[in-house]
């Protein structure tokens, strides 16, 4: 979470006789107080005019606990509960939006008061107050009970505003709020407001740096992984990020894809859509869609992937940085481009090579079986067949919602078993007690899975792309699906480097973006 520096117009500020409160609502970076580009439709919040103010609920000072007194993880809710923003203290002043009164003409009587309205917001916001703006230490919590003195009054306010918590739910705060400056002077009470927003909660796209690669840790007991990171980090060097890996290692599970969704809220930033998957009649929690609609910027579109086994968008779609308008293409799943690969190798009289050269020790469906074998097999044709029909609709969905040229997008070499092909292809799970999140194949419907590691299913780092090795077949030396994936992201001028998964993710259905976690750039402007 990063603030946008805030700069205060002090000299000579305006002497009003009336009450009047200013944020900085033409988003400037400066909260003017002797002119008057702050003041035009202040109390009203659009999405291209209007203050915004954060939510403090970092953790400054390293303060908050992750463990019990029993040494046991806290909850998600547990944690949520501690926040530099849990208290009644400034602990991180530079994630405070500026407010600012004018000094104002009032009698000796008169008193002043500053209060967030609706109560929603009241309870979900702090307010505080310096003498001192440059001293951190010397802003104080302003409640309903305090009040100002008339020459407080007569200096100018110096206020700042941050958030308590996210704005989770629209139907209780959708992250609104007018702060009101009133003053009562004998019996005349005036007042002003100013309108503000919480800043969104944002994830990241991929025209964004990373900035961090972030994966599972392993022990001495689990070899597998240890490779996977090895080559991980080899490729980290390659892409030019300087940072280590950050691991995790709270928990046996290797999918580091799936413990988080890296987010982030800023008064900078632009993104594009969230892309969930849905499978078939079931969506993702309601709770999670009422989070992310409520954000504002980043309604969720929703694609089908329930055709898939895990069911994750990750294991079709994706999307790169291109030299086009927009900045950016999809990239995407291609059986038939796949299987021109294996005629052509047909053709070429090399039909008896295997299909998959992985040559470790593996019990994997397919693994041994020829170029020939695979394209004589009825059912694996009609399982990429059933792909691919689930493949064009969603790039239809995106496409429709995307003002992408067709002719721009890149389509990867993939291919699909069914999930019981052949037997085999299991999924591990980690032994936290919890049910399977699987389900079984609804009637007429397949479950399916990367045939090859799916090279469509790697990271994104500029112009590097970090690729699962996809095994393919083996001819005069060379991995014919692998030229024929570089052959896709040379197309978006994106250098590939592989790492091997194999053992380590693909056989547990999922690739090295599954195992995997981005922390990218936050400073980017969202408004424009």
């Amino acid at each position: 979470m990063r603030g946008l520096p805030y700069f205060l117009a002090f000299l000579p500020p305006v002497c009003a006789s009336r009450p009047d409160i200013r944020a900085d609502t033409n988003r400037d970076g400066v909260v003017d107080i002797k002119g008057q580009s702050d003041s035009y439709n202040k109390a009203v919040w659009s999405a291209k005019n209007g203050a915004i103010f954060l939510p403090n609920v970092g953790d400054k000072h390293m303060r908050c606990a992750n463990t019990d007194r029993n040494g046991e993880p806290l909850s998600n809710d547990e944690l949520a509960y501690c926040s530099d923003a849990s208290g009644h203290l400034l602990l991180a002043p530079e994630y405070l939006a500026p407010l600012r009164t004018l000094p104002i003409n009032v009698s000796a009587s008169a008193t002043g008061r500053v209060y967030a309205t609706p109560r929603a917001a009241y309870d979900r916001v702090r307010i505080f107050f310096s003498e001192d703006g440059s001293n951190s230490s010397a802003w104080r919590l302003v409640d309903q009970e305090r009040t100002f003195s008339s020459e407080l009054l007569a200096k100018g306010l110096t206020l700042g505003i941050d958030g308590r918590e996210l704005s989770k739910d629209a139907s209780v705060w959708d992250g609104s709020v007018t702060v009101v400056f009133e003053v009562s002077d004998g019996t005349q009470v005036d007042m002003d407001a100013v309108a503000l927003k919480m800043a969104p909660v944002l994830t990241h796209h991929h025209l964004q740096k990373v900035e961090t690669l972030v994966s599972t840790a392993a022990n001495d007991s689990e070899p597998i992984q240890q490779n996977f990171l090895k080559e991980l980090d080899e490729a980290r060097v390659v892409s030019g990020l300087e940072r280590p890996l950050l691991l995790f290692n709270q928990s046996d599970d290797i999918w580091a894809q799936d413990f988080l969704e890296p987010a982030y809220a800023s008064v900078k930033y632009k993104a594009g859509r969230i892309i969930m998957g849905k499978h078939f009649e079931r969506k993702p929690a309601k709770a999670l869609l009422d989070f992310l609609s409520v954000q504002g910027l980043q309604t969720p579109l929703l694609l089908e992937t329930g055709w898939l086994a895990i069911g994750h968008v990750d294991e079709f779609v994706q999307f790169l940085p291109y030299d086009n308008e927009l900045g950016f293409t999809i990239s995407i799943a291609d059986t038939r481009s796949a299987f021109d690969i294996l005629q052509k190798v047909k053709k070429d009289g090399h039909g008896n090579v295997a299909a998959i050269s992985f040559k470790g020790d593996a019990d994997e469906p397919g693994l041994g079986d020829s170029v020939d074998m695979m394209l004589a097999n009825s059912t694996f044709v009609t399982v990429n067949e059933y792909a691919q029909k689930h493949i064009d609709a969603n790039l239809q969905t995106l496409l429709s919602e995307i003002p992408l040229d067709p002719k721009d997008v890149i389509y990867v070499p993939t291919l699909f078993r069914a999930f019981d092909l052949g037997g085999g292809g299991g999924f591990w799970a980690p032994s936290d007690g919890l049910p399977s999140h699987g389900d079984d194949a609804m009637k007429n419907e397949w479950l399916l899975a990367a045939f090859h590691p799916a090279s469509i299913n790697g990271i994104v780092i500029g112009n590097h792309y970090v690729s699962p090795k996809p095994f393919g077949p083996i001819i005069d030396g060379v991995d014919v699906l692998a030229r024929g994936v570089e052959s896709a992201y040379a197309k978006a001028g994106m250098n590939v480097t592989y790492v091997d998964d194999f053992l380590s993710h693909h056989m547990n259905g999922g690739e090295v973006h599954c195992g995997s976690n981005t922390l990218r750039q936050t400073d980017m402007i969202w408004w424009e």
